[in-house]
């Protein structure tokens, strides 16, 4: 029963309100409007207390603090999500799903330590978590820790053995070790358990690709495609695998289809750019690279690609200077070697430190270089493949020393280094500058070549010898394009005056024999020249054929 006045027990009910009192306040107003039904201020109050009650009563029958971690952990909001993962622990330390969350939120952070840590815990909790060890191997390869990866992830699918995303998780480790069939081992085990798994099908197809297994890997692409056909990624790389396949019309509407679904895909722009320089439209390549670097300025192999471009125009000056980008690019240009000794750029009548990068066929290349660059300082050291230095040192100044890549290297002996690709940034600036190599710069053994010549004519009565080489061992992206079977280079080259001789390092013995079973061509192959280790020797037989191919 209320007591006083109407204004006091107004008072009353506020200061139990604010006192979070609600239910008492709440009775108080109750008993206020059966006295005063039509009194405004008290149906006020009322009403503002009614609200509060049914928004209390809301929250403790909604709220869950795990339900909330989730949706601020798949909002994308990882810092968040870690300190609320934190909080909820601090009531919770036993939680294993909330050690998980804050793993992955520690591991989307780039703090590889702290989600190795939480799903370590996760792990000593619940032994048997599938989840938890299948995290903590992304973790691990995040690191570069393969072994250990590969060790978690194979106990996540012991324990769960339908579990496909540890599957595709392990199929991962494997394509960046480039372990090509155990990656499409672990993706098919994927699909098999969930079919309609688009990023198993689309990484499927990529390590198809890197086996160069072409044919399966537009097929996996297409299955890809067809259970998530927006997915940008899969058209980008459906028209890779057309491109290794020499389908460059179908590889350009893949990589087109690419770039209309994302129009900031910059890895594709580069992609397409390539494309077409496959299909010789050089000004739709320079355009498609040049929006590849609108996206992202810092592009290395996007502005090596333009560089490249531009040096198949004979525009070299910007050509060399976009092609010094080679450096920052992800592989295929080999270790950039580290000096205290300043770049040279051209500095006259100083003592220069020339060094080796890449493989042995780019040393030859830049080897045109070697005596103009000569001819500016007052001393110059060569630094080359072991194997190319008799044949360097016949053909260039006697001046010039040359020290192999296992060589120590001497700072004091240089005031400048550089490496072979940059001499043309200052050295072929222009069209002219490459007139001096153009008839040859190489010197062959003489009375070599012409004991080799015998030898042949020994073999043969044939007029002409032919010199073939048919296949590269290189592991980088696109040397399958320069590899053709030696079955077909000898029949297009198989004529009655015609010798074929070979000029193919590695064994190819077998591969020759089967050639004359099946076509009956011969190759003569002269043994006592090693084609890997003599490169002296293979330079001398080289001369003594009228051709190479």
């Amino acid at each position: 029963m209320l007591t006083g006045s109407l204004e006091k027990n107004l008072q009353k009910a506020k200061s139990l309100v604010k006192k979070q009192e609600f239910e008492a306040a709440y009775q108080i107003y109750i008993e206020m409007l059966g006295l005063f039904p039509k009194n405004p201020r008290v149906r006020a109050a009322a009403k503002r207390l009614d609200s509060l009650l049914s928004q209390e009563l809301y929250e403790k029958r909604q709220f869950d603090p795990i339900d909330e971690l989730l949706k601020v952990y798949e909002s994308g909001d990882l810092t968040n999500a870690k300190k609320l993962s934190m909080r909820i622990l601090d009531a919770q330390p036993d939680n294993v799903d909330v050690w998980s969350i804050l793993g992955a939120a520690c591991n989307g952070l780039g703090q590889h330590e702290d989600a190795t840590k939480a799903f370590e815990q996760a792990i000593k909790i619940d032994k048997k978590n599938a989840l938890a060890f299948n995290n903590l191997g992304v973790v691990y390869h995040g690191q570069g820790l393969f072994d250990e990866a590969i060790d978690a992830l194979q106990y996540a699918t012991s324990l769960k053995e339908d579990y496909a995303e540890a599957y595709f998780n392990l199929g991962n480790v494997y394509l960046d070790q480039e372990d090509w069939s155990r990656a499409i081992a672990s993706y098919n085990n994927a699909i098999t358990i969930k079919p309609d798994y688009s990023k198993a099908l689309n990484n499927l197809g990529s390590a198809f690709q890197k086996n160069g297994k072409f044919v399966e890997a537009v097929a996996a692409f297409e299955k890809a495609l067809a259970v998530a056909p927006t997915h940008a990624a899969a058209h980008n790389n459906k028209a890779l695998a057309l491109q290794d396949s020499g389908r460059y019309e179908d590889a350009l509407q893949s990589c087109q289809r690419a770039v209309a679904l994302d129009e900031n895909y910059a890895e594709a722009f580069k992609n397409l750019g390539n494309i077409f320089v496959d299909l010789g439209s050089f000004d739709e390549a320079e355009a498609a690279y040049e929006k590849a670097l609108s996206i992202n300025s810092h592009f290395p192999e996007a502005t090596k690609a333009l560089g490249l471009l531009k040096l198949r125009q004979h525009a070299f000056f910007e050509g060399f200077r976009l092609y010094e980008s080679r450096w920052n690019t992800k592989k295929g240009n080999g270790v950039e070697q580290k000096f205290l000794k300043p770049r040279w750029i051209g500095e006259d009548k100083r003592p220069v430190f020339l060094w080796a990068e890449q493989g042995i066929g780019d040393e030859i290349m830049f080897a045109s270089m070697i005596p103009d660059a000569q001819e500016i300082c007052s001393s110059l050291i060569v630094q080359c493949d072991g194997r190319l230095k008799p044949l360097f040192e016949r053909s260039f100044d006697n001046s010039i020393q040359y020290v192999s890549k296992s060589d120590e290297v001497i700072e004091s002996h240089f005031d400048f280094q550089v490496p072979f690709g940059s001499l043309g940034t200052f050295l072929r600036k222009s069209k002219g500058a490459f007139q001096k190599a153009s008839q040859g710069y190489l010197i062959h053994q003489t009375d070599k070549a012409e004991q080799l010549n015998h030898e042949l004519r020994r073999l043969t009565q044939k007029k002409y010898f032919v010199g073939i080489s048919w296949k590269s061992a290189s592991k980088l992206e696109g040397a399958h394009t320069r590899s053709l079977s030696l079955k077909d280079l000898a029949i297009c080259l198989n004529r009655p005056d015609l010798q074929l001789v070979n000029l193919q390092y590695g064994d190819v013995e077998e591969e020759i024999l089967k050639l004359k079973h099946e076509c009956d061509i011969e190759v003569i192959n002269l043994p006592q020249i090693n084609k890997f280790h003599d490169l002296d020797g293979l330079a001398s037989l080289i001369a003594a054929c009228n051709k190479v191919v």
